[in-house]
């Protein structure tokens, strides 16, 4: 207990509303938490590898992109050392498409990740996008198709546990 005029210390309303703060915090990380979890789980059961998933998001906080270059053509020539990859396919990481093929792509990129349209960047980048935002609602709309009953259970059973969860409080 603090001695009288000594204010170093927390006092409880300070310490209780901290606390509240931190717990509200730790509920939403941990809700986002498993949600990250569950739309895994989706991927996977839709045929996607999830430490792809995890990769490319890496390589999307990666604000140089020549770094992610540099490191694609590091696990290239490994593959090779490896004899994992033939060696005669020359430089796969040339970019010798026309402008035109490679603006589109971009743009296919960009729609295909939700990316909003820049329309500064030409007509062939805007038909990609308009193409990429074709593929990421057609692939919204299979999403979680693969094990919906599955799914659907895991659900189920999840709000039956948060109910028994609520009434024992």
């Amino acid at each position: 207990m603090s001695k009288p005029g000594h204010n170093s210390g927390p006092d409880r309303g300070l310490f209780f509303s901290h606390l509240s703060a931190v717990q509200k915090a730790t509920n939403r990380k941990d809700d986002a938490s498993a949600e990250v979890s569950r739309a895994k789980r989706l991927a996977k059961a839709d045929g996607i590898y999830t430490d792809d998933l995890t990769t490319v998001l890496d390589w999307m906080k990666t604000e140089d992109r020549q770094i992610v270059v540099d490191r694609l053509e590091r696990m290239y020539r490994y593959a090779q050392w490896l004899n994992i990859i033939p060696e005669d396919q020359g430089d796969l990481f040339a970019d010798r498409r026309p402008k035109a093929e490679a603006n589109f792509a971009e743009g296919l990129a960009d729609g295909l990740r939700g990316v909003t349209l820049d329309e500064a960047r030409g007509k062939d980048y805007e038909r990609g996008w308009q193409e990429g935002q074709k593929e990421l609602l057609a692939g919204i709309k299979k999403m979680g198709t693969a094990n919906t009953e599955e799914l659907q259970e895991e659900a189920k059973t999840s709000s039956e546990q948060d109910a028994a969860a609520k009434a024992a409080e």
